[in-house]
C-alpha cells in the first residue's frame, strides 16, 4: 500500500456519510494526510490515541511529544498543534461585553474549553456591570504549571478602572482537579477583603478543571469570608483566617456536553443564607 493512500478511506467515509460519521481515528488520518513507510496514517492515528488516552490527550501534547511517535515529524506535528489550537479559539472568544453571568455553570460553560487544556495556571477576572453583564475580560496573571502570583492592589486599580460593580474571578488547575488549594482561598479571602474596601462585590471564584469545577460561591466559603470580615472590622486580608474544614467534602460540579447550564444543579444543599438558590448570583 502507498503512502498516503490510507487516508482515502476517510476521506470517502466522510463525502459519503458526513463529517459527523467519522471517528476519531479517521479524523487525525485525515489531517496527517500521509504515513510513514510501512505505517499507514490510520496504524499512526491508532498509535497517537493509545499513546496519549484519547483525542483530548493528543490535544495536550506538545509537539516536542508527539514526535516521539514513528511517523511523526516536525512537519506534522506543528500541523497537529495548529489544529487543535484553532479548535480550541472557536470554542474559546473571550466573554464579550454585555454577556450576563447568572451562575457558576454559565461561567464554566464559557471558560471551560478555553482553560482545560492549559499547561500553567491562567487567572482571569469578569468585570461586571450591576446587572452581572460583562464590562471587560481582564487576564489578570499567568504562571506555572502549579500557581501563578496575583497582587490584589493590581486586580482592583483594572477592575476600577472598567467602573466594574462586581467581579467573577477565573482560573483553572493544569492538573484536572478543580479542588481548591489552600492558597486559592487564601488568595480568595484577600480578594473578597479588598473589594469590601472599594465597593466592589466578589460573586464567585470558579476553578476550572478537566471536565469539573469548583465553585467558591456554591460551596458558601464567599459568605464565610465576608463574614469573617465582618466579625473581624478593620483588620487587614492576611488576618482572616481560613479553614482546611470547607476542602473536606468537595463539591464539583460535572458538566456533560450538550446538557444545558440551566439543567446542571448544585450538589451543594441550601444553607438558608441568602433568598437567592444555590448557583445564582444576585443582581
Amino acid at each position: 500500500m502507498k503512502p498516503g493512500k490510507a487516508a482515502k478511506l476517510p476521506r470517502e467515509k466522510l463525502e459519503q456519510q458526513g463529517v459527523s460519521e467519522l471517528t476519531d481515528q479517521d479524523l487525525l488520518a485525515i489531517v496527517l494526510n500521509t504515513g510513514f513507510r510501512s505505517n499507514s496514517c490510520m496504524a499512526i492515528a491508532t498509535a497517537l490515541m493509545e499513546r496519549y488516552g484519547g483525542l483530548h490527550g493528543v490535544a495536550k501534547a506538545a509537539p516536542r511529544e508527539l514526535v516521539l511517535i514513528k511517523g511523526i515529524g516536525e512537519a506534522k506535528a506543528a500541523t497537529l498543534s495548529a489544529v487543535f489550537e484553532l479548535a480550541r479559539r472557536v470554542n474559546s472568544a473571550p466573554a464579550f461585553p454585555g454577556k450576563r453571568f447568572l451562575c457558576s455553570a454559565d461561567v464554566f460553560e464559557t471558560y471551560h474549553a478555553r482553560l482545560r487544556d492549559m499547561s500553567k495556571e491562567i487567572f482571569l477576572a469578569i468585570a461586571l456591570d450591576n446587572r452581572n453583564r460583562c464590562r471587560k475580560e481582564l487576564k489578570i496573571a499567568s504562571g506555572g504549571g502549579s500557581s501563578c502570583t496575583v497582587d490584589p492592589r493590581e486586580v482592583f486599580r483594572s477592575l476600577l478602572l472598567y467602573k466594574a460593580s462586581s467581579v467573577i474571578f477565573v482560573h483553572n488547575h493544569p492538573s484536572g482537579d478543580p479542588l481548591p488549594s489552600r492558597d486559592d482561598r487564601e488568595l480568595t479571602a484577600r480578594l473578597v477583603n479588598a473589594g469590601s474596601l472599594l465597593g466592589i462585590s466578589v460573586l464567585d471564584h470558579i476553578v476550572i478543571g478537566d471536565g469539573r469545577y469548583a465553585s467558591f460561591a456554591d460551596r458558601g466559603e464567599l459568605h464565610d469570608y465576608k463574614r469573617a470580615r465582618s466579625l473581624n472590622g478593620s483588620k487587614n486580608a492576611s488576618s482572616c483566617k481560613v479553614s482546611d474544614r470547607a476542602c473536606t467534602k468537595p463539591r464539583y460540579h460535572l458538566f456533560q456536553t450538550g446538557v444545558a447550564p440551566g439543567n446542571i444543579k448544585s450538589t451543594k444543599p441550601s444553607m438558608g443564607r441568602s433568598r437567592f438558590p444555590p448557583g445564582t448570583y444576585a443582581c
